[in-house]
């Protein structure tokens, strides 16, 4: 939890700078303003949490309620305008789900849902990882794009915290379970597998001069499980990548630390961005307690 906060607060300092602007020579020793403000990614990851560890089943109404909680305890900025539309007129599960028409979550492609994916990949099984991220993205994004944004990124959580195998082979696996459904987001995923750097045009297409869009989850994926897969041994190395991507950068920031940090201390991260992290009621601390009661209810060594 503390990864996907850091990269959210770090990267919203470079949000939607266009890629051709933006020159990272070296990772920030700490944040522009002094304290690090986290956004929506991390305040719906945190109710994803909470619904995790709250003994509930996970089920549509039970996450779209914790959505609704958050939000109206410590409202955030960075919500795109639909879900804060939804967010703003609904105080229930079932009136948040039934505030957008299906047609319209039907259009949404965006990374909305992948951005608070991260939690979901601790569910044990791959079965239960994959049918609660389609739940994730379903009740406000349920594009194919959006979908399965959501589910490989779960996956590739779930991939790095149960220990399933070598980093380098974290998109194969993902695409191992994700081709029967997606047959077509995993042609752009081997795609991307087999690129030796990182390739602008292949995988952000259109995006290239821009970077990782919010408005489109396909190649913020890609470039997701590409820097995972190129530099998780080395966070630093993987905010550097992640921050000259510009375009998205809180939440492919939040989405790559919240992801890797499952195998690092954060004491291989710079001490301001962890100390410097806002620390109110749903801040720092917060988000450590948080993060420890998810490993009790989903310990690693278990399965």
């Amino acid at each position: 939890m503390l990864g996907i906060a850091i990269g959210d607060a770090l990267g919203r300092e470079y949000e939607n700078i266009p890629r051709k602007e933006i020159t990272i020579e070296k990772v920030p020793e700490g944040y522009a303003k002094g304290t690090g403000i986290y956004t929506d990614d991390t305040q719906m990851s945190i109710a994803v949490a909470e619904a995790m560890i709250s003994g509930k089943p996970f089920e549509a109404e039970t996450l779209a309620l914790k959505f609704t909680e958050a939000y109206r305890r410590d409202r955030r900025e960075g919500y795109s305008r639909e879900t804060l539309s939804m967010l703003e007129n609904s105080s229930t599960g079932e009136e948040f789900i039934a505030s957008m028409t299906r047609k319209e979550k039907a259009a949404r492609r965006s990374d909305g849902a992948a951005m608070r994916a991260v939690p979901i990949g601790l569910f044990p099984g791959t079965g239960d990882v994959i049918r609660n991220a389609i739940i994730n993205s379903e009740i406000s994004h349920a594009h194919q794009h959006a979908i399965s944004a959501s589910v490989a990124i779960a996956l590739a959580s779930h991939y790095f915290y149960y220990d399933r195998g070598p980093r380098k082979n974290i998109i194969e696996y993902i695409m191992l379970h994700m081709e029967h459904k997606w047959p077509n987001i995993c042609s752009y995923l081997k795609t991307v597998n087999e690129l030796e750097g990182f390739d602008h045009e292949t995988i952000l297409g259109e995006y290239a001069d821009y970077g990782p869009p919010y408005t489109d989850a396909k190649p913020v994926l890609g470039a997701v499980l590409f820097i995972i897969k190129m530099h998780s041994d080395n966070p630093l190395e993987a905010i550097q990548e992640t921050l000259s991507l510009g375009g998205d950068a809180d939440t492919t920031l939040s989405m790559v630390l919240g992801i890797i940090m499952t195998d690092h201390p954060a004491g291989t991260l710079p001490e301001k961005l962890v100390r410097d992290l806002e620390n109110g009621k749903f801040g720092r601390d917060y988000l450590l307690k948080l993060g420890k009661e998810l490993d009790r209810r989903f310990p690693a060594g278990v399965n």
